[in-house]
């Protein structure tokens, strides 16, 4: 059954990647090509009025954006809440810390994918939960790879481990808002192009990092003993 949560964790981060692009790809295709972001129309578009993330007043829906985006994170909550299970499932505690940034992320997924429904922008604040998110997942999720390593994990699979985490912090708000403008190569004077798909992108190479993020603990190597002491060898029991 552990390969089917595996499965389940890896298809939701990057099922949550993939709705994000197209999230974006609603607000900013085609009005921003690649290239030529400083059109008139890529110029519109990139007011934040068009912002469609747990958007508040005033807002312009923009298609399906809110919606996906919504959806997106939702599932990124699902597969966050179990990934740390599959790194330490003999330390409760640890994966526990993880559920409190995970339902942060469902709570703003939840808000946006109401507001896109109902096509009306928020009537509550969300900016501490934003920070709960931005923050409290990097963290709990860093706290989660590096105690892994205590459970005889592989080194290569502990790198992979703290990849995940990275892409996963890179992917919050405040990650998109640091590191989108330097993968895009263009800092917008309101909200930078495509910033959601490049959140996307993260999501969905965290997605397929999962799988080898997730081996199990490393197999003790055969002690090489005396044949003659009676103890095991890799070849089998010595001679008594």
């Amino acid at each position: 059954m552990r390969w089917v949560v595996r499965a389940a964790v890896a298809a939701f981060i990057s099922l949550a990647g993939a709705l994000s692009v197209a999230a974006a790809a609603q607000r900013w295709w085609p009005a921003c090509r690649r290239g030529d972001f400083d059109a008139v129309a890529c110029i519109e578009a990139q007011d934040h009025l068009y912002d469609y993330v747990a958007p508040t007043a005033p807002w312009v829906p923009v298609g399906n954006a809110a919606l996906l985006a919504g959806v997106a994170m939702a599932l990124l909550a699902v597969g966050v809440t179990l990934l740390p299970w599959l790194w330490l499932p003999r330390r409760p505690l640890v994966c526990l810390v993880v559920v409190v940034p995970a339902l942060a992320v469902l709570v703003i997924g939840g808000l946006t994918w109401n507001a896109g429904l109902g096509q009306e922008a928020l009537h509550v604040g969300v900016a501490p939960t934003i920070l709960i998110w931005s923050f409290g997942l990097p963290v709990a999720l860093a706290m989660a790879a590096v105690t892994s390593r205590d459970d005889h994990t592989a080194q290569r699979t502990t790198l992979w481990r703290v990849g995940i985490t990275v892409l996963i912090a890179m992917a919050t708000p405040l990650g998109e808002v640091m590191f989108a403008p330097l993968l895009v190569g263009y800092m917008s004077h309101d909200s930078t192009p495509w910033t959601g798909a490049v959140t996307g992108v993260l999501l969905v190479t965290a997605g397929f990092a999962v799988w080898p993020a997730t081996s199990g603990p490393r197999r003790s190597s055969p002690t090489l003993t005396s044949a003659g002491s009676g103890r095991p060898t890799v070849l089998g029991r010595g001679a008594a």
